[in-house]
């Protein structure tokens, strides 16, 4: 919680963008998805989409299904 994410060993080398970020934060939703971490309730998604709002005018999002 507010780190430099550049600072974080598993991110070194990378720029971490909000686009990046919220490609990172879809695969690791959905590799907890795919191992059944998340419950039942989580076996039907088809897809996952992440948004991650910086400002009301600074945004990114993924979106992919789990397929």
């Amino acid at each position: 919680n507010y780190r430099n994410l550049d600072e974080v060993p598993a991110f070194a080398g990378i720029n971490t963008t909000t686009e990046f970020l919220a490609r990172e934060i879809f695969e690791r939703i959905a590799a907890r998805v795919r191992g059944g971490d998340l419950g039942a309730g989580a076996a039907g998604l088809e897809s996952i989409r992440v948004s991650l709002h910086e400002s009301h005018a600074a945004w990114a999002a993924y979106e992919a299904p789990l397929g």
